[in-house]
């Protein structure tokens, strides 16, 4: 007979059902996954369950609520480090490809977080499409915001900043689903070496040597590392 399970502070319980129902939609999928599934994985009586939350769908948004806000944090200090970069006179294209790398890092240390978004949460025919909609734009904005400055000092040629960031966004996310969730891949830097090198590549405006801009900006990111 097992022995009972020792009581928790509140929160932390909320955090184990919440990492146990994570479990259960990334091994069944939200449509397979049931109540009963999350208390056998969290170990509580259905009672307990009901404590915390109405119902499944409720859980399921609360693991989104909680990606978007993680991830906007992320993204809100990238924007100041871009900002920094231009105040103290540094490379901003080291910011960016730290920004960059910072992305990928987060994504490889939320893994089944990652794919329940991509994969089951865009999509759903239920308030779920909305609430990401609704999140992704705030998450979006930030990225609006780093290439508007990027363009206000400069260093991108003018364009339509809402395709532009459209374009880095899925190629940022593909290469997270693929290099990073698929192929395990845990080198960041080469990763956002390959997607910053690329997007310098199309978006230097005249006058601004691509090629040496983008050697420069490894050397210093080097160098900074080992000051």
């Amino acid at each position: 007979m097992s022995s009972p399970r020792r009581r928790l502070p509140k929160e932390q319980r909320k955090a184990e059902i919440i990492e146990a129902a994570l479990k259960v939609f990334a091994e069944k999928g939200y449509r397979k996954a049931s109540i009963t599934d999350i208390n056998r994985k969290a170990r509580i009586a259905r009672g307990t369950f009901y404590q915390y939350f109405e119902s499944k769908s409720q859980i399921f948004l609360e693991l989104i609520e909680s990606y978007f806000t993680d991830y906007a944090a992320i993204l809100r200090e990238n924007q100041k480090r871009l900002e920094r970069a231009f105040k103290d006179g540094s490379d901003p294209l080291v910011a960016w490809r730290e920004n960059v790398a910072s992305v990928f890092r987060f994504h490889s240390e939320n893994p089944l977080l990652t794919e329940l978004i991509y994969q089951q949460a865009i999509g759903r025919d239920e308030d779920f499409a909305t609430r990401v909609g609704e999140l992704s734009n705030l998450a979006r904005g930030q990225l609006v915001r780093s290439f508007k400055l990027m363009e206000k000092r400069g260093l991108q040629r003018p364009s339509d900043i809402e395709v532009m960031t459209s374009i880095a966004t899925g190629a940022a996310m593909n290469m997270i689903m693929v290099h990073i969730l698929r192929d395990n891949r845990t080198d960041f830097d080469a990763l956002a070496d390959e997607l910053v090198d690329n997007q310098v590549r199309a978006l230097a405006p005249p006058g601004i040597n691509a090629e040496h801009a983008i050697q420069a900006s490894k050397k210093r990111r080097d160098e900074k590392r080992k000051a």
